[in-house]
Parts: structure tokens; C-alpha cells; sequence
């Protein structure tokens, strides 16, 4: 009987554990994305993707199809931020898994200027899938 009561909950356990994994890795992958984006690493935050990819920050979606589009998109973007732009930092988040191999992170942060002084406070729904093993971002969407 305790057999049989084990190999019934051992799916349950797993499944928790693979939750706690996921709650503590996405918020580690959001912020390592963002410090990218920061130092202007845009080879190490193009590693945070897999493609194609669908950022959503207009009316209209924007696909990138490979590496080289998406830096492009970032620099541009980077070039263009709110005046005085130094860093992010995530606030608060909600991750949501959808299956065992995708799941979403809704990020809440701010960005700062030099003086440590918030100049924008947004969020976005930042989608994760797992590709040869590690969680790759796949959308982004932009939430007012």
C-alpha cells in the first residue's frame, strides 16, 4: 500500500519542484536579459531568444527572424529610450506556467536614470519556451 501511495504522488512532487524551478528561473533570466540590454550586450541578449520572435509594443507586431534583425531592433530601441536612461530593475513579477515546456513571466519594473531617479514604470508579458534545454524568450508584449 505505501508502494503503490508513493508512485501515485511522485508526479505531484515533480511538478511542484519543476514549478519552483520555473518561478525562480525566469525572474533570474528577466533580469539577466535586462542587464544586457543595460551594458549594451545585445550578442549576450540575443542568446535570450529563439527565433522567430514577436515583440509586441505598437498596434502592429513586429517579427524578428533571426539574430541579426533582433540587434538591430535593439539598438534602435536603445538609442531611442526615455532621456537619461540607465538601468531597469524588476519590481515585481508573476510567472505563470502554461506547460511543461512554456511559461510567462509578467514583469513589473521601472527604469532609472544616472541619479537613481525612476523616469518610466511598465510591464510586459515576457513568453518562455524551453529550447535544448535552456528557457528561451519567444514574445514579448508590452502591457498599458
Amino acid at each position: 500500500m505505501k508502494a503503490i501511495f508513493f508512485l501515485f504522488f511522485i508526479p505531484t512532487i515533480l511538478s511542484a519542484q519543476e514549478k519552483l524551478e520555473i518561478e525562480t528561473i525566469l525572474p533570474q533570466k528577466w533580469v539577466e536579459y535586462s542587464k544586457s540590454f543595460e551594458y549594451e550586450d545585445y550578442e549576450n541578449l540575443a542568446k535570450h531568444f529563439v527565433y522567430p520572435t514577436t515583440l509586441h509594443y505598437t498596434k502592429e507586431p513586429l517579427i524578428v527572424n533571426n539574430k541579426e534583425e533582433l540587434i538591430k531592433h535593439y539598438k534602435y530601441l536603445r538609442a531611442h529610450m526615455q532621456t537619461g536612461y540607465k538601468y531597469s530593475l524588476l519590481e515585481r513579477y508573476n510567472v505563470i506556467q502554461l506547460s511543461e515546456n512554456m511559461a510567462c513571466i509578467h514583469a513589473f519594473y521601472s527604469r532609472f536614470n544616472s541619479k537613481y531617479e525612476r523616469i518610466y514604470t511598465g510591464s510586459g508579458i515576457y513568453s518562455y519556451k524551453k529550447a535544448n534545454g535552456e528557457w528561451k524568450m519567444y514574445a514579448l508584449t508590452a502591457v498599458e
